[in-house]
């Protein structure tokens, strides 16, 4: 009787759930299944508002209806209200007479030079192309690396390696020194070897923008040309050392980048990227701890081609 019962209920089952309708789409605006009341013009004055079926529409619907979006804005509230304030309030910080107090002149300075665009737009581009300049005239990675060092690194416009202060893999409690290489233009070094229709597509694209860049800089357009090439040339020497998206994409991708090295022997294996006489990091591990980095990235072809002209 059970088995003939279970069949029973299990056919009955199968027939309506064969002749159910398809639920339908969700209209949010309508109220199917419910309405997005944070969409402008979803909740009407007429609409019904009850706390069992729509808790939020019924305790906030008089204040959706009051509330006005700011004219240029995406959306409006007491967060937008506040944020629009406190833009007022900074502007009337730096605005008018200089104020008294060190940190206030400070910051009354720093604001006063942020919007002085009369004297940034007299230099025009002459600073970045004193920079391009610069980092041309470096005919070795030893050059370049003198260059970054002595240019601070807010006024750097590139650089051969990155470095910061990082969790530990192996303990989170920890921080260690995470270092390696900056991402090249075609970002995988793969392409270098052998470009793919995706990187030539990106090799185009970044090229035309390098070209109309440098051309806004003063250059020549086959002196821009040549610096681009010039660019990919370099980073073609760079690449093999470099993991490509494939390795970076694999399982053994954390294992791959989780080198260990005393701060003793980091300085002494740096080779061609001075990380110690670069960094101004206030936060940077004491040298008891160890670093994690990728040492192929300045151990290949960046330490080989140190003394070497650059394209």
């Amino acid at each position: 009787m059970k088995k003939k019962l279970s069949s029973l209920l299990l056919a009955l089952a199968l027939a309506m759930q064969a002749g159910a309708a398809p639920a339908a789409e969700p209209d949010y605006a309508t109220g199917a299944p419910w309405p997005d009341i944070d969409l402008e013009g979803v909740v009407t004055r007429d609409m019904k508002a009850s706390l069992k079926d729509n808790f939020a529409l019924a305790v906030n619907k008089e204040k959706i209806l009051a509330l006005k979006i700011p004219k240029g804005h995406a959306e409006g509230g007491t967060m937008m209200d506040l944020q629009l304030k406190q833009i007022e309030d900074l502007k009337g910080m730096f605005l008018g007479r200089e104020p008294d107090g060190h940190d206030a002149k400070l910051a009354y300075a720093l604001f006063q030079l942020m919007m002085d665009w009369k004297s940034r737009n007299a230099q025009g581009a002459a600073p970045l192309k004193k920079a391009v300049d610069a980092i041309e005239a470096a005919g070795t990675v030893d050059a370049l690396n003198a260059y970054f060092l002595k240019t601070p690194v807010e006024d750097q416009i590139a650089r051969l390696w990155i470095a910061g202060s990082e969790a530990s893999f192996d303990d989170a409690s920890r921080n260690v020194l995470l270092t390696g290489a900056c991402p090249l233009v075609l970002e995988d070094a793969a392409e270098y070897g052998k470009l793919t229709a995706y990187g030539e597509v990106k090799k185009k694209a970044y090229s035309e923008l390098a070209r109309k860049m440098l051309a806004r800089l003063g250059y020549a357009e086959k002196a821009a040309l040549q610096k681009i090439e010039n660019c990919l040339a370099f980073e073609a020497m760079l690449a093999p050392a470099m993991l490509t998206s494939e390795q970076k994409k694999g399982p053994d991708y954390a294992r791959l980048i989780n080198n260990r090295f005393s701060h003793e022997k980091l300085a002494k294996a740096q080779a061609a990227c001075p990380f110690w006489p670069g960094l101004r990091m206030p936060a940077t591990p004491k040298p008891k701890n160890t670093s994690s980095w990728s040492p192929a990235s300045w151990k290949g072809s960046a330490g080989s081609t140190r003394r070497r002209t650059l394209p």
